[in-house]
Order: C-alpha cells, then sequence, then structure tokens
C-alpha cells in the first residue's frame, strides 16, 4: 500500500481521546495516575512508538493572537505560538493548512516520537529548557476542548492483516515514522503550529 493510503488508514484507527476543558491544567496530565483516575484508563500505554495528533477548539486567529500567560515563566524552549502560527498562516495560506474536522476540532500539531505518551505530555507539560515542545500549559488555553488523537503498537491490529506487517516495520524506525508522518500532512494539510 502506498505511504498516503497508510497514513489514512492509521489515522482512521488510531486511539481518540477528548479532554474536557478545565479552569488549569492538571500537573499530572498524561502521567499514568492521570489516565487511572479519569475515563481515559483504558487508552494508557507505558511506552510506545508511533503517531500522534493534539486537536483543539481553535480558531487560527485565535492562535495568531494569543500571549503566554506569563511571558517570563515560558521557557526558552517552548513554541512563541502567535509568533509560529504566523509564520505558518504566511507561508502556507488557509488552503495548505489542516482545516477544522466535523467535530470543530482544528489539528494544530502532529508528530512521531519512540514514546508518544511521553511526549504528548512535553506539548502540554513543558517545564525544561532541553526539550523543544509547544508548552500549551503556559498559555490560557486549559479551558478549551482538546482531542489528543495517537496510534502506537497496539493499534497495529485494527488494520487489515495485509497491512499490519508493514506498518509494524514503519512504526519502529525513525525513518518509517517520519514517512507516515509527511504522508498525513500531504494529504490532511500542515498543522499550523508545525516547524518542520
Amino acid at each position: 500500500m502506498k505511504l498516503a493510503n497508510l497514513a489514512s488508514e492509521i489515522w482512521k484507527n488510531s486511539t481518540v481521546m477528548e479532554i474536557t476543558p478545565t479552569e488549569i491544567w492538571d500537573e499530572d496530565f498524561f502521567l499514568k495516575q492521570w489516565f487511572d483516575n479519569n475515563e481515559h484508563i483504558d487508552k494508557y500505554t507505558k511506552t510506545s512508538p508511533g503517531w500522534y495528533w493534539i486537536g483543539c477548539e481553535i480558531d487560527f486567529q485565535d492562535l495568531k493572537d494569543i500571549s503566554p500567560t506569563l511571558e517570563k515563566e515560558l521557557p526558552k524552549s517552548a513554541c512563541r505560538i502567535s509568533d509560529l502560527a504566523r509564520r505558518n498562516f504566511q507561508t502556507f495560506s488557509t488552503k495548505n493548512l489542516c482545516k477544522k474536522n466535523k467535530n470543530n476540532s482544528l489539528i494544530i500539531y502532529n508528530g512521531h516520537q519512540s514514546n508518544i505518551i511521553n511526549r504528548v505530555r512535553q506539548h502540554f507539560m513543558l517545564n525544561n529548557n532541553r526539550t523543544g515542545a509547544i508548552g500549551l500549559k503556559y498559555y490560557p488555553l486549559s479551558g478549551r476542548k482538546w482531542t489528543i488523537i495517537f496510534f502506537g503498537k497496539r493499534n497495529i491490529k485494527q488494520l487489515r492483516d495485509e497491512d499490519q506487517p508493514e506498518v509494524e516495520r514503519l512504526i519502529t524506525e525513525k525513518s518509517g515514522r517520519v514517512a507516515i508522518e509527511s504522508a498525513w500532512r500531504a494529504y490532511y494539510g500542515w498543522p499550523i503550529l508545525c516547524k518542520e
């Protein structure tokens, strides 16, 4: 199967988690104890390579206008959301950026990693200057509805039997994960907060 078709099948067979808006971010977000204490208990996986997508009920303009809650606390490795959103909006225009889905969620970021649960947590709860990530907890966004979508090794069994060995090879190797990540973006559009 071609990469674009595989990317589409991976997307359709991913785990979807709706995150309820809250007043402030939970410091345990995406740690095992967080999964254990809410409706997502069955979705926790200790470590798995794979792909992930971060969606939010938000508009492009809101992202272009947003400022960190406290600028001085924003780690150097965190994303300057408004700067990146403006730059990508100018580069890609609306026709090549991800569109909102039927649930009014906009995929703002997608990526791959050897440990997808840990990587998603970094994008929300970034607390150091070593790891580049969005750092969503530093922005007034906890009151929005979020969607986390991920595909790890345990999702492979949901694919057609003939696609499973190929996806197993791709998910294990970084070059395979990069290929699917790129194919997904070519098919669905560029997430507005992706740098490269």
